[in-house]
């Protein structure tokens, strides 16, 4: 299946503009366990219920540098990449340095920045300079903050859960995973969302649940005789597209030509549009990611419209 071919197909089944870039592999395993068995397990909904994301150990952290003055903070970053061997900053600098500072520019964020950061691929700053000046399109941060009134007043810990649940959860995680499934005719459960097991561990302290800096601590201590312990101590990975991959063909000059089909479309302001797709081409695998998105809305837009904007 080519790159266009698996535009085509997601935007035909989820129809929608369903960015998540997991889709096309969940659509591909799904369709592979059909041909075995009916119905599977899911893992969804384990780290919402168990705090098990990197943003509830990036929100742990947050909280710990609040309490380092802002200018001792601001010059943080500097200070540790300063002190590491030749061979480290050789190496690893340029991505150590990088996540340091984006941990250094979240804790000066509120709560609904942070969440905007994690979760949304281009700034608020650079959406709008793409946008068409005649577009009225309602600020993520606005629809982050209306999530989060009901629980305003509660820690930033209960505020980010209710996000992932009333929001990422329904809206991402079960939407991608039921539409991929559905398409096969596989049903998909998630023995993590029972709802009597949900209620049990939002009753459960997060002290517990994010021991130290290790996530789902309870469910390695359940179940950690069973599991091998390569895989306890294994890095939490997601199921992307291979995007390293991308440059070796022309799987990316293929992303390219797709998002400039947007170009003749009345959302964007067509100078920005290009110089964003340029640059994007030049920014590695977080580049080939938001090229991918812009690829899927103009596969929406082509079929809704009936028009071939290729």
């Amino acid at each position: 299946m080519d790159i266009v071919s698996s535009l085509e197909l997601l935007v035909r089944h989820y129809d929608d503009p369903f960015g998540d870039t997991s889709a096309l592999p969940t659509f591909l395993i799904s369709k592979i366990a059909r041909h075995h068995v009916k119905m599977v397990l899911s893992g969804d909904g384990g780290d919402e219920v168990q705090s098990g994301y990197p943003m509830h150990l990036s929100e742990k952290v947050n909280r710990l540098l609040g309490r380092i003055p802002l200018p001792v903070r601001s010059g943080l970053g500097r200070a540790l990449t300063g002190t590491m061997s030749v061979a480290v900053v050789q190496a690893r600098v340029p991505r150590i340095a990088g996540r340091i500072d984006g941990l250094l520019a979240r804790s000066q964020m509120d709560l609904p920045g942070r969440i905007e950061m994690h979760q949304v691929g281009l700034p608020q700053v650079s959406r709008m300079m793409l946008l068409a000046s005649d577009n009225q399109v309602r600020p993520v941060r606005s629809f982050i903050e209306e999530t989060l009134t009901p629980v305003s007043q509660r820690d930033h810990m209960t505020q980010m859960n209710h996000w992932l649940f009333r929001s990422y959860l329904g809206d991402a995680m079960l939407c991608k995973v039921d539409r991929a499934s559905m398409a096969h005719g596989l049903e998909v459960r998630a023995p993590f969302l029972d709802h009597r097991l949900v209620e049990f561990l939002a009753s459960v302290s997060m002290s517990i649940k994010l021991r130290g800096f290790t996530t789902k601590s309870l469910l390695r201590k359940a179940f950690g005789q069973r599991i091998v312990p390569e895989a306890l101590r294994a890095r939490k990975s997601g199921f992307n597209l291979p995007f390293g991959l991308f440059f070796l063909g022309n799987v990316m000059e293929v992303l390219e030509q797709q998002a400039k089909s947007l170009l003749q479309s009345e959302l964007f302001q067509p100078r920005v549009l290009k110089a964003t797709i340029v640059d994007l081409g030049r920014s590695g695998e977080a580049g080939a990611r938001s090229l991918w998105q812009l690829a899927i809305l103009a596969n929406v837009l082509r079929q809704g419209s009936g028009k071939d904007m290729r």
